[in-house]
């Protein structure tokens, strides 16, 4: 009786050391899998904790006439952002530097909303945006007062600037925003080069806390800015050609260089104000755009019915002869 004690005891005592060494086997089998096969994904994932790849875009490339002047390029556009810094709550001092900004800016920018975002900004480290498309004026009082708070930062960006505005627009053409939120062109140059004004972006590294602040920032690869594309217009003709047409037609006036067919100048009317599509349209100026077909570059895409050729004849004979 007494060893049939003994041997069942044993036996769950087997059992029992048997399932201990199974599952620890299994538990550290598991651990190595864990630890060697999938270390490059475990290192990637805890990385994306404190490590944030930012997109650093370039800047356009210029479109120039032919006596390099811009007809299309790109302009600083400054932003002012508080930037928190962990207080919880504003202090009289930040107070005070919100009201003084709000005189400098002459708009109101402290509202309730805005004070919610700061007060939430604050435990996040979230830069919250005060004003966009400062102006230099603006920029220079901001750093003259209050340059020294440690809230406030700068951040500069390029949008895209047509000195000219309507003028030659049909062959510059048009930026316009994708689902991405970048612009690309949708006419004209703008959208024949694509390619070549579009540079190449660069990629920037940037380490933050467990709070979200910024630490440290490493360039991956720098940014390539776009190249610069010369045209054969002639800005100053162009001008001309634009003032003269008569604008309560619809027609297109073509000035070329009849040593080589270079396109000096080119009106298509009804044109268009390229600088409307750097933001989004409203409903009314969209359907008011679309009421003369300004999109339509008469010179090259409308059909019209040639006329005599043997006039040129005629009128150069004229012309050679003095009558006219």
């Amino acid at each position: 009786m007494h060893n049939r004690q003994t041997i069942s005891i044993n036996y769950y005592l087997h059992t029992i050391i048997i399932l201990f060494v199974t599952a620890l086997s299994i538990i550290v089998m598991r651990l190595m899998y864990m630890q060697l096969m999938l270390c490059d994904h475990f290192t990637l994932k805890s990385e994306k904790n404190y490590k944030r790849i930012e997109i650093i875009h370039c800047p356009r490339g210029n479109i120039v006439d032919r006596n390099n002047i811009l007809l299309a390029t790109n302009r600083p556009v400054a932003e002012l952002y508080w930037q928190p810094t962990g207080n919880k709550r504003l202090s009289p001092q930040q107070q005070s530097d919100l009201a003084r900004i709000q005189h400098i800016l002459e708009k109101p920018i402290i509202s309730d909303d805005i004070v919610r975002q700061i007060s939430i900004g604050e435990y996040t480290y979230k830069p919250i945006c005060l004003a966009r498309d400062i102006s230099f004026e603006q920029l220079s009082k901001i750093e003259e007062t209050i340059s020294d708070n440690p809230n406030l930062s700068i951040q500069t960006h390029f949008e895209r600037y047509y000195p000219y505005g309507a003028c030659a627009s049909h062959i510059i053409g048009y930026l316009g925003g994708q689902i991405d939120h970048e612009q690309s062109g949708k006419m004209g140059l703008e959208k024949i080069v694509e390619e070549l004004l579009r540079g190449k972006d660069g990629i920037m590294l940037t380490t933050i806390n467990s709070m979200g602040k910024h630490i440290q920032s490493r360039a991956i690869s720098n940014e390539l800015r776009g190249a610069t594309i010369h045209t054969t217009l002639d800005i100053a003709i162009q001008r001309i050609c634009q003032a003269v047409f008569p604008t309560d037609h619809a027609g297109s006036m073509i000035i070329m260089d009849p040593h080589n067919g270079d396109i000096i100048a080119l009106v298509s009317y009804p044109t268009f104000d390229p600088m409307l599509f750097l933001h989004p349209l409203h409903n009314e100026v969209w359907h008011e755009l679309q009421a003369g077909t300004p999109f339509l570059n008469r010179a090259f895409s409308a059909s019209y019915p040639p006329g005599s050729l043997f006039k040129l004849v005629a009128i150069s004979a004229f012309l050679e002869h003095g009558y006219i």
